[in-house]
């Protein structure tokens, strides 16, 4: 939406949100005033990339909605483009039709910067046009162009429709629509024609119109009013952790409108307290008092959160003015951070009528073609008329949200990314083929694209491979993938080595001595291998015999022998084939085993042995990026029940041949996040060395378009130097987010407490 010179933001905004009431799903949109730059603001990217857009519409309003927005204005440019036709001889008739002619055209013309466009192109992957974001226009005067629909076509419209202006000032008016919505003149005119009954509301008085934008708590709109129009047949889902907590929004900026607007489209209980109402006693009472409502009704308990996009002067008198309000039970409000606010959840909103849930077979690494589903709760006489995307949730798997796999995961002959992309929700995609055909039917026209579900090594290999990368797992990485195996998956190695007996006997294999204690260590292997009896002594009261049957299952631990040979008197670890022969591993000479193999006991005793590749993961640290990453999104980020991916550590080649080993790639859902790990307070030891591996991490996230970076340590805290270093290479505000773990314990849980 443009900011234009002479004409208060305040209206061009509202106007906006009116022009939502007639896209369906619209009132989930968030609309940006523009008149600064956004391709460096953290408060715009954030919010972006919670609401997670299929695509970009730009709000440009016609001559006929410029002369509601601006009428002055529009006189003004109407007048002179008279006087030019009169000047040049055209006559009354010829200039009032040239006149009427502008009535669809529009007033300003907005491009979005090419850097904003690319940058939206990286971050939030949104449908697109190679580099550009896929784009639509939208105003007051014509219906929502395609791939929106138009709501005045839904068959399941109310029987009336109630519009609520008002006389007041452009604030309260911005409010309003904001709470309620609007009818602009063509959508009053397309309802009309459909048979449907409007009523109009006048409101003069300030008091009234608080009551009409912040209803009791648990209030039921009584009417259908514009904004709930564009909710037809649409549900919303909230996360529970979203919902604890009341929100004041402080200023007068059009960034403070933006948080605002933001964080009552992702979380309930949102109010707004322009600085300029902060005198307006009636203003800051209502207010007071429908956030206390909230708490006492709504959520129990709990503090008033006031915050601000650009005054904090402003936010600290808000708290002063709310405390002021006399009343029964009043909460007490403080200052909040606006980035503490922003919910981890995203903004969802769907048919739920149409959700399905199916089975399916895969081959080839693709499943068959998806049975796209068709909205449900509403309809039109024209199917190409109703316009939607499909979201593919795939139990136990998500695709990194990236610009270049949506057409990786989803497979078909006409499947582009120009209506396929990977959202926060998993694989999406245009729901009509591009060729509707209406003899068909609904059914007969969806698009049937094939799903081919890729673990998060391959996606970064889908997407770095055709830029001229090589990528590979490291040595590390081969151990940490292979020991996963042995356990089964990820999640059930994390939780193996955060088990206090588990993790005992596992350590227990790498003591750092080459006495006898615990177990038998051999100065040929170099290994230690352990009894019943010496695993039962390690790991204390659990049960020792179920504990090692266990990981003796999953090839954890070998059983077997200390046997000598007969002939080089080399000493090795051995299970015996059923005629009790082995083959020594220093002069491979057969044999079968005797007294002097056992070395001279009554009888040879049963040893274990660990796995040699879960030992070379033990021993190189692998545990330490697999466990903070399994803490930091699996436990730490529970509630949001995300799918957990790992890659572990990647060997990756830029095309400029510079090699890099990155310890952490991980998915949290659709995010993807990057790391690195170390047991020192520095990520390399020379100042330049240092400069150069965060140079290359930042090359590698912006390449992958990641999420963030997960910097971890063993030491109490990172150095001054590395963190300075850090924010230096790291100093873009819009991404990557960057999250230090330092003094991680990546023992045993019990250890780690």
């Amino acid at each position: 939406m443009p900011a234009v010179e002479g004409v208060a933001w305040q209206r061009l905004v509202e106007h906006a949100l009116a022009a939502q009431t007639r896209v369906w799903g619209g009132s989930f949109n968030l609309v940006v005033p523009m008149g600064w730059e956004l391709a460096d603001d953290e408060l715009f990217w954030r919010l972006v990339d919670r609401f997670d857009p299929d695509v970009v519409a730009l709000h440009l309003p016609t001559y006929a909605d410029v002369e509601e927005i601006a009428p002055d204005k529009y006189a003004d440019v109407i007048a002179q483009r008279d006087q030019q036709l009169r000047d040049a001889g055209f006559g009354d008739d010829t200039r009032a039709e040239a006149i009427s002619r502008l009535h669809d055209e529009l007033f300003w013309g907005m491009q979005l910067p090419p850097a904003l466009q690319s940058r939206l192109v990286e971050r939030v992957a949104p449908l697109r046009l190679g580099d550009e974001p896929r784009s639509v226009y939208v105003n007051g005067t014509t219906p929502p162009q395609y791939p929106l629909t138009d709501i005045a076509v839904l068959r399941e419209l109310p029987a009336s429709v109630v519009d609520v202006r008002s006389t007041l000032d452009d604030v309260n008016r911005l409010l309003l629509t904001h709470a309620v919505g609007r009818l602009l003149p063509s959508f009053n005119g397309a309802l009309a024609e459909r048979g449907i009954t409007l009523t109009d509301v006048l409101i003069e008085h300030e008091e009234i119109l608080l009551s009409r934008i912040w209803p009791p708590a648990r209030g039921v709109f009584e009417h259908w009013y514009p904004r709930l129009l564009a909710d037809i047949g649409l549900v919303r889902r909230l996360s529970v952790a979203d919902r604890d907590q009341v929100v004041v929004v402080v200023g007068d900026e059009p960034r403070d409108f933006l948080l605002y607007h933001g964080l009552s489209r992702l979380r309930p209980y949102i109010y707004w307290l322009p600085a300029t109402r902060l005198a307006n006693e009636v203003f800051v009472h209502e207010l007071a008092q429908a956030a206390r409502d909230a708490i006492q009704r709504e959520i129990g308990d709990g503090d008033l959160a006031i915050t601000t996009a650009s005054s904090d002067d402003a936010a600290a008198a808000a708290v002063e003015a709310l405390k002021g309000v006399p009343g029964h039970n009043a909460p007490d409000a403080r200052l909040v951070e606006w980035k503490t606010l922003v919910p981890q959840s995203y903004v969802w909103s769907a048919d739920h009528k149409s959700e399905r849930r199916v089975s399916l077979l895969r081959h080839g690494g693709e499943t068959q073609e998806l049975h796209t589903p068709t909205p449900v709760s509403v309809s039109t006489d024209n199917p190409s008329q109703l316009r939607w995307m499909v979201d593919v949730e795939v139990q136990g798997w998500c695709p990194a949200r990236h610009p270049s796999l949506g057409t990786q995961v989803l497979r078909g002959p006409v499947v582009t990314d120009h209506d396929a992309r990977t959202s926060v929700n998993g694989p999406s995609y245009f729901g009509l083929t591009p060729f509707v055909q209406a003899f068909l039917g609904l059914e007969g026209s969806t698009a049937r694209p094939r799903l081919r579900p890729r673990a998060v090594v391959e996606q970064v290999a889908d997407v770095l491979q055709p830029l001229g990368w090589e990528v590979s797992l490291s040595d590390k990485g081969t151990y940490a993938l292979q020991s996963a195996r042995l356990f089964g998956d990820v999640e059930a190695l994390a939780r193996a080595l955060r088990s206090q007996a588990t993790r005992a006997l596992l350590d227990a294999y790498l003591t750092q001595t080459t006495t006898n204690d615990p177990g038998k260590y051999l100065k040929d292997t170099r290994r230690r291998y352990l009894s019943l009896e010496e695993a039962g002594n390690v790991i204390g009261d659990t049960d020792v015999a179920t504990l090692v049957s266990e990981l003796y299952d999953h090839d954890i631990l070998v059983r077997g022998h200390i046997l000598k040979c007969e002939y080089c008197r080399a000493t090795s670890f051995y299970s015996l084939s059923e005629e009790q022969r082995f083959t020594c591993v220093r002069c491979r000479t057969g044999q079968r085993a005797t007294r002097l193999s056992w070395l001279e006991e009554p009888e040879p005793e049963f040893r274990y042995a660990l796995s040699e590749v879960l030992y070379q993961f033990l021993d190189n640290n692998g545990q330490l990026p697999l466990l903070v990453a399994y803490d930091h999104f699996v436990v730490g980020r529970e509630r949001e029940r995300q799918p957990f991916d790992i890659a572990f550590e990647l060997d990756l080649t830029s095309p400029e041949g510079q090699l890099r080993e990155h310890d952490i790639v991980a998915t949290w859902g659709a995010e993807l996040w990057l790391g690195e790990a170390t047991v020192s307070d520095r990520l390399d030891e020379s100042n330049a060395e240092e400069i150069e591996r965060l140079e290359r991490l930042r090359e590698t996230t912006r390449a992958l378009c990641a999420r963030g970076v997960l910097l971890v340590t063993t030491s109490n805290r990172f150095s001054a130097r590395t963190k300075q270093n850090v924010a230096n290479v790291f100093a873009d505000p819009a991404r990557p987010d960057v999250i230090y773990r330092e003094a991680f314990d990546a023992g045993s849980l019990a250890a780690a407490e």
